[in-house]
């Protein structure tokens, strides 16, 4: 689904103002893998977070802009794309919640996801279906 997205939105690459989004998008994924590692999740989380800003953008546009320079870097990740799409729609001015689920799986052991919700609905959904997974956490 992410790969469609994605491929469904490559050719709006041509416009100035979304490959400058899809750079920001690059910008984001960096600056979180390097920071990530520096501190535990909690903090990184409220030093993630910025206020709810006025950015003019698409919401769907931002989830295509995400896939794709993801899938670019190869960081295709549940949690990577959710921290991107998390910063990202908050620049928006759209809030969103961060949330981690745990599973257990007999074959492959203890397996998280994350995702984003809005007002309780999942947004812009991606791998695994978010109803297999017990939260346990969730931020803000």
């Amino acid at each position: 689904m992410a790969l469609r997205r994605a491929l469904k939105y490559s050719r709006w690459l041509l416009s100035p103002r979304k490959l400058a989004l899809l750079l920001r998008v690059l910008g984001c994924a960096t600056h979180a893998r390097l920071v990530i590692r520096r501190m535990n999740f909690a903090a990184f989380m409220e030093r993630w977070t910025r206020p709810l800003g006025r950015r003019r953008w698409d919401p769907e546009e931002l989830a295509a802009a995400t896939d794709l320079g993801l899938l670019a870097i190869r960081r295709r990740r549940c949690l990577m794309r959710s921290l991107v799409l998390y910063r990202l729609l908050r620049q928006a001015g759209c809030p969103s919640e961060l949330v981690v689920g745990v599973r257990l799986d007999p074959k492959k052991g203890i397996l998280a996801h994350a995702w984003l919700e809005r007002d309780g609905q999942v947004i812009h959904p991606y791998g695994d279906s978010p109803e297999l997974y017990t939260v346990n956490y969730r931020y803000p």
